[in-house]
């Protein structure tokens, strides 16, 4: 019983992580976008 239930906690550790590594990610992925579309406006501009 004992092992069934670290295993439960350490499912919800890894789920609980895994969510907030994937929003973490998106806004890292949506900073990167942003970064790649002005630095493209800026060398057609220039």
């Amino acid at each position: 019983m004992s092992n069934y239930k670290h295993r439960g906690i350490f499912g919800n550790l890894l789920v609980g992580g895994l969510s907030y590594f994937r929003a973490g990610w998106g806004y890292i992925a949506k900073r990167l976008i942003d970064l790649q579309v002005g630095f493209r406006s800026d060398t057609f501009r220039g």
